[in-house]
This record gives structure tokens, sequence and C-alpha cells, in this order.
């Protein structure tokens, strides 16, 4: 296919572009309780071609989508209407990735010696036979999916790179059943390794919100209270720092921080360290090239509270006259020394469920409306909901202690909870 398409591309008189296919094999199993209810094998390829035209000493490209049944006449017709719309977009001019000979990456799979289909089956397996605290928590329904890919990118600038990886996803609707009624929470875990005792850990976890949301209440709280806060809400804070030194915004003028800014006091009792990565074991979106086959180079962007330096893909570093360290999309946070034991007797409330967490470098502010929360008081432990949290980003970053303990997403590494002070809770 790859070479048909150059073929085409060349009677059309373009020479630059660049060709990415993504081939994909998928094991999937639903289940409805613990009874499996289907079993499916997918597999499918997506094809883009992004295609630059070269006029006025600008360049301008567009992007179009094929399928692997596209015929000859399909592919010519996508390409002329392709040559028009980059005539439309002109921008400076930048060359693409340079390729010298073609190279291949293979990450391990998950289970080494196993096919797809018998890691799904030992997922399974763990799911099921997590030990439950209470039999009115259940798991109504669960779906794995396990996944192998071949990403496969050429360009017109001698660049033939292929990588194969893989990654799996669970999803599951934990279920808490009450005298009068069923309540429900949806839960997500992407992931490129497989530990039973994590992922056993993960279930209960679950399994445990679930209960908690069945029984939380209204309570009336203090209108200041120490806050912890989990990974996926410290990821979301994150990201306006990994997005506002990015050599795109630097580019736009779009930025806040510059080298030499400082995002914490000198004092703050753990001082952020955030790097942007591109593998990371355990991240399940790792690659070791970009999307334009820029390979990784893992960039440390703050450094003890203190911008260091910025980051970005190929086009803009050229632009900027910068390293091209790739797209990277992982955020690793390095871990402080809080422990859960560190909490015992203290007065906090730990939320576990936002509708959304709103983070903005610009208006110094941070908050959101929490769903579910654990207000732990007098050595209790009690769900809360219908409220929310704010507070001045400053404010609270200047009061962070970061967990011992890290964690995995899709796109962080780093510590699974935090503790800040200065929350007024609305």
């Amino acid at each position: 296919m790859i070479e048909r398409i150059k073929k085409l591309l060349k009677q059309q008189n373009i020479d630059t572009y660049q060709i990415n296919v993504l081939d994909k094999e998928s094991f999937q199993l639903y289940f409805v309780h613990e009874k499996v209810e289907t079993i499916r094998k997918v597999i499918f390829t997506d094809i883009s071609v992004n295609l630059f035209i070269h006029k006025d000493g600008k360049i301008g490209g567009s992007k179009f989508v094929l399928y692997s049944t596209s015929s000859d006449e399909e592919i010519k017709e996508k390409i002329k209407e392709a040559s028009t719309k980059a005539l439309s977009t002109l921008n400076e001019p930048h060359e693409l990735v340079k390729g010298d000979k073609p190279l291949e990456f293979i990450s391990e799979p998950f289970i080494k010696g196993k096919e797809l289909k018998e890691v799904a089956e030992e997922i399974a397996t763990t799911i099921f036979n997590t030990p439950k605290s209470n039999k009115n928590a259940t798991l109504n329904a669960t779906e794995i999916f396990i996944n192998k890919y071949v990403n496969h990118i050429v360009n017109s600038n001698n660049l033939d790179k292929c990588e194969t990886f893989y990654t799996g996803m669970i999803e599951t609707i934990p279920t808490f059943n009450k005298k009068d009624e069923s309540v429900e929470i949806y839960a997500q875990k992407n992931f490129n390794t497989f530990d039973k005792d994590e992922l056993t850990k993960y279930i209960q976890e679950q399994l445990f919100e679930v209960e908690a949301r069945a029984n939380a209440t209204k309570e009336e709280l203090p209108s200041k209270l120490a806050v912890v806060l989990r990974s996926e809400e410290i990821a979301s804070i994150l990201r306006n720092y990994q997005y506002d030194l990015s050599y795109s915004s630097l580019y736009a003028h779009a930025n806040m921080l510059k080298k030499g800014d400082r995002i914490q006091n000198e004092d703050a009792p753990n001082k952020i360290t955030l790097s942007v990565c591109g593998n990371i074991k355990g991240c399940s979106l790792s690659s070791n090239f970009d999307e334009d086959g820029s390979e990784y180079k893992d960039r440390t962007i703050i450094k003890d509270g203190e911008v260091v330096s910025f980051y970005g893909p190929n086009r803009f570093a050229q632009y900027l006259k910068e390293e091209n360290t790739g797209n990277l999309k992982i955020c690793k946070l390095e871990p402080g020394n809080l422990t859960k034991d560190d909490l015992n007797g203290k007065v906090y409330l730990e939320c576990l469920q936002f509708s959304g967490i709103q983070s903005d470098i610009l208006n110094n502010y941070v908050g959101g409306e929490v769903r579910l929360a654990i207000y732990h008081k007098d050595g209790k432990a009690i769900p809360v909901t219908g409220f929310s949290i704010s507070a001045k980003l400053s404010d609270v970053l200047n009061t962070i202690r970061l967990s011992k303990e890290i964690t995995h997403d899709p796109v962080y590494c780093g510590p699974k909870f935090a503790l800040f002070d200065g929350f007024t809770i609305l």
C-alpha cells in the first residue's frame, strides 16, 4: 500500500509527503457480571497521508485518510483535494524529519510467550478472583481489550521507521446494591504492563469507591481543609505547564512562563520537578518516536519549582532553532516522601471523584465540583458529596506534599496522591 501511494503521489508531482500506517490486532472480552457474553478479535489498518506543497517560499500541508481497500482512483482523487487545500494553508517552510536507513523498534509483550487471547483471559481471572469486602459491591460489566500495534512511518526525506508495541484497557462498571437502589460508577484503566497484585488492588479500590458513593451524604464541612488529590487531578494540573512550556506555545507567544520563572517559592515543602518523556514502562501511550517520526528525547522542563527548559516537535523546533525533542506526551513528576501513614490523625478531605477539575495558569486558579470524597476526622472516614473546592493555584502549589508511592496513567508517571493546604470548601 505504501508503494502504491508513493507511486500515485509521484504521478501528481508531489515530492514532499509523509505516510503513516497503523496496523492493529485486538482481542476483546465482554462480561456481564462474571459471565463472558462476547469474544471478539479485531484486525484493522489506519492509513493517513500528509502531503506538502511549496509555493513562494512557503509550505502548505494537508492530511487525508485512506483504507486498505482504497482503489487507485480513490487515492488520486484524495491527492487532488489535499493539494488544493494545502495551497490555502501556507506556513513558514520546514523540513520533514530526516532518515538514513530503516529502523525498527519492538516492545516486549505483556507476558512473554503468550498470545493476546491468553493475556486477556489471565487478566479476567485476576479481576474476578479479587477478594470483595462487601458482597453488595460487584462488577456489573467488565470489558477487556488487549492490543498489538505496528506503527510504520515513511516520508520523502528518506525516513522509514516501524514500531511494534502493546497496550491494554479495562473498562468496568462497579455497582453497589442497596435495598431500594443500585449505584454505579464507571472506571477505566489503561496499561502496557501486567502486574496481578497491582490489578487486584485497583479493582478493590473501585469496589470501595462505589460503596462509598452509595453511602455518601452531604455534610457541613469547614470552609478551609487540607485536601488530598489523586494522580488524575495532579496530571490535569500539570498539563497546563506541559502546554505552556511547549515550542508551539512559545512560537505563538501564548506562553505565560519563561526560563528562570518559579512556579513555587523556595521554601515549598516539596519542590516540583517535572519532565516530559516519550517512553515510560507502565504508561500506555509510550512509544519510541512521535507522529512525525522524530525519536523522543526526554526533557526536564521544571526543576525544583523553576522553569529550566522548553520542548517540542520537528516543525516548531526548526522555527525556533531549538533541539527537536519530539512531541513528548508523558508527564513525569518526581515523587516526594509522603505516605498514607503520615496522614493518620489528620483532618482532611480525600477527593476521589470530580465532575472535572479546572486549572488555569493565567487566572491563577484551581478548583472543581467534587462528586465523592472521604472526610477524615477523629479517626472516622465519612463518604461525602455535594461540594466544590477552590484556590489560587500558586498558593496550593506552595504547600504541596507529594506521595512516595507512584502510579502510571496513559500520559502520567508520578505520585499517586498529593496533600495540599489552602483550598476553600464551597
